[in-house]
């Protein structure tokens, strides 16, 4: 996700990460209700994630 500009991370001193290989990938599905009411926030986030799977 960082690599792709969709999340940032954060370093501890001391610890160490090691990439997995090969590469472990999964989907993703969000559901909500249909006359649910959401925050500016939610709304946004869901505003985006509908946009990266019509315009990936």
């Amino acid at each position: 996700m960082v690599r792709e500009g969709l999340g940032s991370l954060i370093t501890i001193p001391g610890l160490k990460s090691i990439p997995l290989m090969p590469e472990i990938k999964a989907g993703l599905v969000l559901a909500w209700k249909k006359d649910a009411v959401f925050s500016k926030a939610a709304k946004k986030f869901l505003e985006l994630a509908q946009n990266m799977t019509t315009h990936p």
